[in-house]
């Protein structure tokens, strides 16, 4: 009973995770605040399995490091909305401010995101508990490829009409359920590096023998889906007109391939360089004429320059405390020029590192940063000492490291849609990130009687 109820509790979230990306990306408060709550509920269930199971858990204090990070920054980032903290506005150049003596310009907006931020745990950590057989990691990541590949047919078809009728835009790239493009760029990397992990397995499940024949031999018996699916995002991907996307892609494909074959470094270059050519011909050859006018003649570069400067020159102002969650858009308009603030609201930075300094201050964004590095460097250690299947973790790595440099140009991270469905894999890649043993060690171990006991017994009759 208590393994249905995991499968119902891992299944459910991953139901939620997926089917917030269509309301524009969860960008929407309503999307967000039901994916919230229903997250808080299956993960209160959770609790309830994990004291229900406690000889389980001891397999998972390896994450305990991780978890204080996290935990320490969401204290912090919770500490700003009260009082406690020395307020920025008491400042003569704060006066116009209307603050309560809280270090958080916007106490609300700040407790939404922090919200948020505990659900994404929430989510990896339900994950990880749910994907600890190597069976049903790989049926989710699965159903993530296929699901990324919907969204990709989905912006193709919207983009090839006209008109996208989630958004309610018309958009000359891909965007699929997202409003910006390069947050959908993301999620179909995402998707890409989920579905080049099904095909690692599979192709390791296809016999022995080097792993081209294995593919050659597999490709007609089910391999060429998973191949489709893969250049049907690649597509997307590449409509999405998202330069950073497009980069931060190849670099997770490189990635993921290196760490799911890290045992021979000149196999792996090999591998990597047939990968990487035949995926940037098909995008070369798929959006050429579509797309290499934006790519040479982008005009933002200049903008985003601005928004950087200004964003390093607020963060040198109050680095230790920062100004709160939800503060940016209010913080950054007195580090603008006249020029730049005209052409519209600028609510993010286009870089998530710089503008999580900003809000939560140095000394938090390190310890919110520490926590992702620590399970980033587990899924790492995990690809390389599994004896098989190495892709579960290595996906996992892949994904982050694409996230991580992406988020230097962008804030795909900040749309829950994509957040969320992150965090549920780096919570299944984790679980994967375990040996052999170390998962077997969490089932309860049959005793079988000995030879010994098997007489006493029948002397006994």
């Amino acid at each position: 009973m208590v393994r249905s109820a995991q499968t119902v509790i891992g299944w459910s979230t991953l139901l939620l995770v997926l089917v917030c990306a269509l309301a524009n990306g969860g960008n929407i408060e309503a999307a967000w605040l039901t994916l919230a709550a229903g997250i808080f509920v299956l993960f209160v269930l959770q609790l309830i399995v994990d004291l229900i199971e406690r000889h389980k858990l001891n397999v998972f204090l390896a994450l305990a490091p991780a978890a204080v990070l996290f935990v320490a920054s969401l204290t912090w980032a919770a500490l700003q909305l009260s009082d406690l903290l020395p307020s920025a506005w008491s400042a003569p150049q704060w006066q116009f401010v209307e603050a309560s003596g809280r270090v958080a310009i916007d106490p609300n907006g700040g407790a939404l995101i922090l919200a948020r931020l505990a659900a994404y745990g929430m989510i990896f950590w339900i994950a990880a508990r749910s994907c600890l057989d190597e069976t049903v990691a790989n049926r989710f990541l699965i159903v993530i490829g296929v699901w990324c590949t919907m969204m990709a047919v989905y912006g193709l078809i919207s983009a090839q009409l006209g008109e996208n009728p989630i958004t309610g835009r018309q958009n000359r790239a891909v965007t699929g359920p997202f409003v910006n493009p390069n947050h959908f760029a993301t999620y179909c990397a995402m998707g890409i590096i989920a579905m080049l992990g099904v095909l690692a397995i599979k192709i390791e499940q296809n016999g022995s023998g080097r792993w081209q024949r294995r593919f050659a031999e597999g490709f007609l018996n089910g391999l060429w889906f998973y191949v489709l699916a893969t250049l049907i995002m690649v597509t997307a991907l590449v409509l999405t007109l998202s330069r950073g996307g497009l980069i931060a892609m190849f670099i997770g494909v490189a990635v993921f391939i290196f760490a799911v074959r890290r045992g021979n470094l000149k196999q792996n270059a090999t591998t990597a360089v047939i990968v990487l050519v035949l995926l940037g011909s098909f995008a070369a050859l798929t959006g050429m004429s579509y797309v290499l006018p934006e790519l040479l003649y982008g005009d933002q570069g200049g903008t985003r320059r601005a928004i950087y400067i200004g964003t390093m020159g607020a963060i040198a102002e109050r680095p230790w405390f920062g100004y709160g969650l939800a503060s940016f858009d209010d913080i950054i308009q007195g580090y603008l020029t006249a020029d730049i603030t005209q052409r519209g609201v600028i609510d993010f930075a286009h870089n998530s590192y710089l503008e999580n300094i900003l809000e939560r201050g140095v000394p938090a964004a390190i310890l919110f940063y520490s926590a992702l590095a620590v399970v980033l460097l587990k899924l790492w250690q995990g690809a390389g000492r599994r004896r098989r299947l190495h892709a579960l973790p290595a996906a996992g790595f892949a994904i982050g490291a694409l996230v991580a440099v992406h988020a230097l140009l962008d804030f795909s991270m900040q749309m829950p849609g994509a957040a969320a469905l992150f965090a549920f894999i780096l919570g299944l890649s984790w679980a994967q990130s375990l040996t052999f043993e170390e998962r077997q060690a969490q089932a309860p171990q049959r005793s079988t009687p000995t030879r010994r006991s098997v007489t006493s017994t029948r002397r006994r009759v």
